[in-house]
């Protein structure tokens, strides 16, 4: 499991690197946030996976894609969040953030996400103890 360390952070709610996330205490939903943080973290501490996120767009994009399905998928389940309206806000953040989304429309991204929509919720499902010990945590370690 990697290590999370909670601290504010000025330009976005979170950072992962192989084995690490840095979690904003004060983002929005941080358990969902956290549970595409820990997606993306643990992917990459196959040195395969994170050799491949550091060289390829087609990689990155994937990955981009499913943790934030994940995203929308623990927001859904932990916060009642409406997913429709969640999944388009992903997409916009996505096309607006990310060099690797050029090119592509705000409903293609949204259909991208969609498509993931089964292999998110299995992770959110396998990582649910988790998720749900973050939802309740007031911050520090975990």
């Amino acid at each position: 499991m990697p290590l999370t360390i909670m601290r504010r952070l000025k330009s976005r709610n979170a950072l992962n690197w192989p084995g690490l996330i840095i979690l904003d205490p004060t983002a929005p939903m941080r358990a969902a946030i956290w549970a595409q943080e820990l997606y993306e973290s643990k992917l990459r501490m196959n040195p395969v996976n994170a050799l491949r996120s550091m060289f390829l767009a087609s990689f990155r994009r994937k990955m981009e894609l499913t943790g934030h399905e994940i995203e929308v998928q623990a927001a859904v389940r932990f916060y009642g969040s409406d997913e429709v309206n969640h999944r388009w806000r992903e997409a916009r953040a996505l096309k607006s953030s990310y060099d690797e989304f050029r090119g592509m429309t705000v409903s293609e991204i949204v259909r991208q996400l969609r498509a993931r929509k089964r292999a998110a919720q299995r992770f959110v499902n396998r990582h649910s103890e988790e998720i749900g010990r973050m939802v309740r945590s007031k911050g520090g370690r975990t």
